[in-house]
Formats: structure tokens, sequence, C-alpha cells
């Protein structure tokens, strides 16, 4: 595994091969990926083409917001975005709701990028060591599910576990839609406002398949991330996902 030597080499070291430094690596990372499991890269779909490369594009400050029917491959957009902040010597850091996608995830995520990162998997009874988040903390990928980072981001505060102050680069929200979920969405939420409080270079993905488009503007723009919006499938008595009085206050009326 490569271990980068100062904080902006990222995962490909100090002096790392032109090919590496441009997004344009990121996809050999995806052909090689696409081909283990069975496909071809020319088999994606047009919009997962264009969030790939919005997320992977070291050009931009927006994140993404991924909406479109379950199966059509929005994971692939979470990953660029993850790369994104890999390439800059950031973290990257994939959520999901519950242990078991976790677990699935994982497997995903340890085929897709290989030796390209280190991967820590946070929940709640696995927890990193202070010594292994600062050894591979410039070319690491943290998946945790929602209420386990949230512990996590507490835990690390004001602790010198890392070495510069804009460590984390990017955070995919899988199953976005449990923002409205009455009983974990306030704090999902509030955990998204303080990263984007604390870690102002942060990146942000949201992935789903029922968000209303009202909700996905909404939440568009509260994350400052370019909205691909590709239909949904509405679950009946799913929870209505709009900002909260919460999150209003903070991102709106205080600014």
């Amino acid at each position: 595994m490569a271990k980068a030597e100062s904080p902006s080499t990222g995962i490909f070291g100090i002096n790392p091969p032109v090919s590496a430094c441009r997004t344009s690596y990121f996809f050999e990372l995806l052909d090689q990926y696409m081909k283990d499991r069975g496909f071809g890269y020319f088999q994606l779909r047009e919009h997962q083409e264009e969030a790939i490369r919005e997320g992977v594009d070291i050009t931009l400050g927006k994140g993404v917001g991924y909406v479109a029917p379950t199966g059509k491959g929005k994971t692939l957009g979470g990953f660029s975005i993850i790369y994104n902040a890999l390439i800059r010597g950031q973290i990257g850091v994939y959520l999901v709701p519950y242990k078991q996608l976790l677990n699935q995830k994982e497997k995903r995520v340890r085929q897709f990028f290989k030796e390209t990162a280190h991967i820590i998997k946070l929940s709640g009874e696995i927890r990193p060591s202070s010594s292994e988040l600062r050894e591979h903390q410039h070319h690491l990928i943290i998946l945790a599910t929602f209420e386990a980072f949230r512990a996590f981001l507490f835990q690390i505060q004001d602790r010198q576990y890392f070495d510069r102050r804009d460590c984390i680069g990017a955070v995919v929200v899988d199953e976005a839609h449990f923002l409205g979920d009455p009983s974990r969405g306030w704090k999902l939420e509030t955990m998204l406002y303080k990263l984007q409080t604390e870690y102002p270079s942060i990146r942000f993905c949201f992935l789903t398949a029922t968000f209303t488009k009202v909700d996905a503007e909404l939440w568009s723009e509260v994350l400052n991330c370019k909205l691909i919006y590709r239909g949904v499938f509405l679950v009946f008595n799913e929870p209505h996902s709009s900002i909260s009085d919460y999150f209003y206050e903070k991102k709106f009326r205080m600014n």
C-alpha cells in the first residue's frame, strides 16, 4: 500500500505518475471494478457517468446529490467523490443507516479501491485506535453507520488525531431519505451541520431513491450539491425529509 509522506500528496506519494495525478486514474479503477463484476465501462448509464464526472472533478467545489431508483448504480457516484478527497490527501467517509448495509458496502469499497486506500469500519462495537487513524490519515476511507460516525466526531473533538484542520474531504450519505426519519433524522441532520461548519472544505454526496424533487432540491442547496435527479420510487408512509427548523435556523437565518 502506498503511504503518503505529506498532507498534500494524497494516496500517490510525493512524485506520482502523471496518469495518477489526473482524474483519469479514477476511470482506470472504475474500468477494473466493472470488469471484476462482469460489466464494461460503456454499460454505465448516462446519469451514472454524469454523477461520476461531477464527483471526481478536482476543480469543482460542489458536491453531488444523486436521486435515482434502486439498483441504478448510485454507489459509483459516491465512490467518485471519495476518490476526489483521497487525491487531495483527505479522508473520505461513507455513511449508511444499518450495520447489514455497512458490511455490504465494505465489500464493494474494498473491491473498488483495493490498495489505494486504508479502510476503517465503524459500528457500535468496532472502533479504530488513534495510532491507526494517524498512520493512515492521508489515504483513509471510513465506513460507518450514521450513529457510529456521529459518536466518532465527538470522540475526536479537541484531540490531535490528525495533522490538518481540514482532514475530512468527502462525506457520502447513502439512504439519505433517513433525514426524514422521526427518531433518527435529527441526529443525522445535526451531524451534517457539525461537519459543514467544522470541516469547510468537505464535499457532500447524498444518495437516495425516494426523495421528492422538492426535497432533493432543498438538500442540494443546503449541502452545496449539484443535483442529478432521475425520478423516484415513492414509498407510501415514507417520512417526509424536509429540512428541520434546527438546520433552517443554523443554515439560513444565521447567515
